[in-house]
């Protein structure tokens, strides 16, 4: 886990976990949470913790990978300026 700062007070936090996929030949980084609180939000923090993960997993990992509702726009936003893509297929769950 990251705390995510801001003026060196606590603005947020991430959360990843890394795995071996086959789908892509190799280690996937999965984004699991990513939080700014609301008084820090607009000030580009998000996207400083996407620029981190991408300069420290690249040449370790082949893929970052996380989930996203549809109706949070502005996360899809910063997610597609960073060069994520929606992946073509549903995800399936089983509950026990």
């Amino acid at each position: 886990g990251y705390i995510i700062e801001h003026e060196g007070k606590p603005a947020g936090y991430g959360i990843i976990s890394e795995k071996f996929e086959t789908e892509v030949g190799g280690i996937t980084v999965w984004i699991e949470d990513v939080y700014v609180k609301s008084e820090y939000r607009g000030r580009g923090l998000g996207g400083e913790f996407l620029s981190f993960l991408i300069d420290n997993f690249k040449g370790k990992a082949k893929r970052l990978r996380l989930d996203v509702e549809d109706d949070n726009t502005a996360a899809i936003g910063l997610y597609k300026k960073f060069g994520f893509d929606i992946l073509p297929y549903q995800q399936m769950i089983c509950d026990i």
